[in-house]
């Protein structure tokens, strides 16, 4: 059996530093199709996020207060 992961959601405190490392250091690009369909009003998420790909698997990140 093959696995394939269609997407990935990640939480942070800090979406553009993680966005930043995602983008840099793993050369990932910018999700287009995603911030359009965005749902940001009751019932969606509100928080910052980002949303970065390899082409075929998407990173969804997003901002998490983790209490730390």
């Amino acid at each position: 059996m093959r696995i394939w992961l269609h997407h990935v959601n990640l939480c942070s405190t800090s979406v553009p530093a993680m966005e930043a490392f995602y983008r840099t250091v793993l050369d990932l690009g910018p999700e287009p199709s995603l911030p359009a369909a965005r749902v940001t009003t009751p019932g969606g998420y509100a928080g910052a996020v980002a949303f970065v790909t390899d082409g075929t698997t998407q990173m969804h990140l997003a901002e998490r207060d983790l209490g730390v």
